[in-house]
């Protein structure tokens, strides 16, 4: 399932169940956030065996994460 797909489908779940309206852009957030404390809390471990290729990708990831969070040093 496509990304956005899965985040809407879960947002509109959310409502459903709170009875209460969430900001999308918010729970867009809460996913970012949790996404790069996954990152950088729990991966590092498997990182060693990772290949030049892989690490780039998610370093350009996690840099991705940080800047929509505003936690990016410009």
């Amino acid at each position: 399932m496509p990304f956005e797909a899965m985040i809407t489908t879960y947002h509109r779940q959310l409502e459903a169940e709170t009875r209460k309206q969430l900001p999308f852009a918010l729970l867009h957030q809460v996913l970012d956030a949790l996404e790069l404390q996954a990152w950088l809390l729990v991966w590092p471990d498997y990182l060693m065996d990772a290949s030049p290729q892989w690490l780039d990708s998610l370093f350009n990831r996690i840099d991705l994460l940080a800047s929509r969070l505003h936690l990016a040093v410009q």
